[in-house]
């Protein structure tokens, strides 16, 4: 096939994904009960929310704005991790159910989750997002974008769990103490043996 067949090819592939993507994440973070939407945002969610979409515009400006050949390996292991995000994602609000908060406080929070990946790692939701700014970077191969969301929207996450668990062990001190200390961040090292919400 020639070069300008296959790079239009992908270039309308990763349009689709854009737009896709772009609905999805749009669906997601707007899918919220009343409660938590009528509490005040705060600048610990809102500053994520809009570095995660200047990260993601900057991948589509760098693929778009750049005259390079495309890896389709680097692509494909990019629109692997992608996805992996997302069903990630996916996966821990589903869990949470009623329990999901886009906000810090832990006021609204009725129980700590222990289940589906919360088994795993205390904090699905964030590596997800992680993984979906990568997986959608490499699918492009835009590698200044991967490392934007390595130096700017990593530790804005990392500043934000810190605070919610913070709000998470005054609210539920004993509880959540001993899920901290059985459950890693973001590795999944070890299950958690009780596998009920406590």
């Amino acid at each position: 096939m020639h070069k300008f067949q296959t790079e239009t090819i992908f270039s309308s592939f990763y349009l689709i994904v854009i737009v896709c993507f772009a609905i999805e994440r749009a669906s997601a973070t707007f899918a919220v009960s009343k409660e938590v939407a009528h509490q005040t945002p705060q600048l610990i969610t809102t500053i994520p929310l809009i570095t995660y979409c200047i990260i993601a515009a900057l991948a589509i400006v760098e693929y778009f704005s750049g005259n390079r050949p495309v890896n389709y390996w680097i692509s494909a292991l990019g629109f692997s991790i992608f996805l992996t995000g997302i069903k990630l994602r996916a996966a821990a609000m589903k869990e949470c159910g009623d329990n999901w908060n886009i906000h810090v406080s832990a006021k609204l929070v009725k129980k700590i989750i222990t289940t589906g990946p919360y088994q795993f790692i205390r904090h699905p939701y964030y590596l997800a997002v992680i993984l979906e700014l990568t997986g959608f970077s490499l699918i492009s191969n835009s590698y200044l974008t991967v490392t934007a969301v390595a130096l700017i929207q990593a530790p804005f996450l990392l500043t934000r769990i810190k605070l919610e668990e913070k709000e998470l062990l005054s609210r539920f001190p004993d509880i959540y103490l001993h899920y901290k200390k059985a459950v890693n961040a973001f590795l999944p090292l070890r299950p958690y043996k009780q596998g009920k919400g406590i």
